[in-house]
């Protein structure tokens, strides 16, 4: 099993923002908490980064 291709840091934050990350509103609604961390999990999923980075 191959590791995914290191990305230059610049380049990860423009593929980040690109991928229209969601913002926390610092709600204590605890579903709301869950559902941002489930779409940030999402994109992280797709971005070339190593487990112990995301």
């Amino acid at each position: 099993h191959l590791a995914p291709p290191v990305m230059d840091l610049t380049q990860l934050i423009i593929q980040f923002q690109r991928m229209n990350a969601p913002t926390f509103a610092g709600t204590e609604n605890p579903t709301a908490v869950l559902e941002w961390i489930k779409e940030l999990d999402k994109i992280f999923t797709v971005l070339p980064l190593p487990d112990r980075q995301r």
